[in-house]
Parts: C-alpha cells; sequence; structure tokens
C-alpha cells in the first residue's frame, strides 16, 4: 500500500511510495529513488494514491511469477505482458512488430528471464526493461 511521499534527489518531484519497497522510480524522471535514503515530505499513512500496482479500490494486485514469464512466453510477440505493467508504447511497438516474428522470440526469451526473478523482482524488471 502506498503510504509516504518521498521527494526526488534529482527533479525535487514529490513520489508516492511504499515503504514495504527498497526503491522506487520518480513519476516525473524516472530516476531510480532509495526510498529509505530520499528526503520525507509526507510521512506513512494509510492514504491509498493511485498506482498500477493497485486497482481502483485500493487492493494490492500481485502478479505470479509463473503466471507473467506464461503470459511472455505466448502473447509477447503482442506485448500483452508490457500492457499489463503500464508500459504501453512498449506494447504497441511489439504489436506493429509482431509480424516480424522478433517479438515472438524475444518473449520466449523474456519468459525465461522472468521465471528467473524473486516475485518482489518482477516490478523493477518491467521498470528497468521498458524506459517507455
Amino acid at each position: 500500500m502506498i503510504n509516504a511521499k518521498i521527494k526526488c534527489p534529482y527533479c525535487q518531484a514529490v513520489n508516492p511510495v511504499d515503504y514495504n519497497h527498497k526503491r522506487c522510480g520518480c513519476i516525473v524522471c524516472h530516476q531510480t529513488i532509495k526510498i529509505h535514503k530520499a528526503e520525507v515530505v509526507e510521512p506513512p499513512k494509510d492514504e491509498i494514491i493511485y498506482d498500477s500496482s493497485y486497482d481502483s479500490e485500493g487492493n494490492k494486485i500481485h502478479h505470479t511469477v509463473k503466471g507473467m514469464a506464461i503470459c511472455a512466453m505466448l502473447l509477447g510477440s503482442f506485448g500483452v505482458d508490457y500492457f499489463i505493467y503500464g508500459k504501453v508504447l512498449r506494447g504497441l511497438v511489439n504489436i506493429l512488430l509482431c509480424w516480424t516474428g522478433g517479438p515472438f522470440v524475444l518473449g520466449i526469451f523474456r519468459g525465461f528471464e522472468i521465471m528467473a526473478l524473486e516475485p518482489d523482482q518482477l516490478q523493477d524488471y518491467y521498470d528497468k526493461k521498458a524506459r517507455f
């Protein structure tokens, strides 16, 4: 649950964060911020702020590593796994290039990469892989 706000040390933007994670990405400059070393603007509380990891009612969305790996292998050529994590532009690029077969092959490799991840590393994987 998002329960605090911190200031980005690079661009000074205020970012909503979950104190259960070690780092997050800035919503403005997309730099990685170490949460426990950043300046706290608003202390932790039970406020729910919109984030792609939460549904409209504030419930945490859990994606399993196995499920995302299967999704990447079977539907990776259409960029479905990128759409799930909110990387719309990357997903559209996969749809535009799906006729070449390249995204299909990359989806198979991406599926095996995802299988090697721990569940808490899944969001970080997509944040690092898709900068746009």
